[in-house]
């Protein structure tokens, strides 16, 4: 069964932006990185605040949403890297870049609104579940 392709201008309002963007100390001119950027509602807010030598990396399990980041982001000033996968690779994306260090860190592992009307899609949810499986000796499919 094909799901239907995201729609229209997708938002992601994070609940608790103040209090992220306290938290990250954003320096301009710094390295970010988002192990669940979604549809970009973090990464907007936060790409306000870098210049045009900082970097943005962001990565995903969900091809539709990094296809709507890109097109969100295409005339941002700032460095923006994409990547489809687990945040668990955050070792080899940094390594591809050769940065060495990073500024921030950021993982917002709430549920989104897409993601519980259309439980196709990748969710934390789901990797859970698979780690339980595999823990338990269950084995399973899914997991990023």
């Amino acid at each position: 069964m094909t799901k239907p392709p995201l729609q229209g201008p997708l938002l992601h309002v994070p609940v608790l932006a103040t209090e992220v963007l306290s938290a990250l100390h954003i320096f301009p001119d710094g390295v970010y990185f988002d192990g669940t950027i979604g549809v970009g509602g973090h990464a907007t807010l936060i790409l306000q605040k870098l210049s045009s030598q900082g970097h943005y990396i962001g990565i995903d399990r969900d091809d539709e949403a990094l296809s709507h980041c890109k097109q969100r982001f295409s005339t941002s000033s700032t460095s923006i890297s994409l990547h489809h996968g687990s945040y668990h690779n955050i070792k080899s994306i940094l390594e591809r870049y050769g940065v060495q260090r990073v500024n921030g860190f950021i993982l917002d592992l709430g549920l989104s609104l897409i993601h519980i009307s259309e439980p196709t899609r990748p969710t934390l949810q789901s990797y859970a579940v698979f780690c339980l499986k595999k823990k338990r000796g269950g084995g399973g499919g899914g997991g990023g």
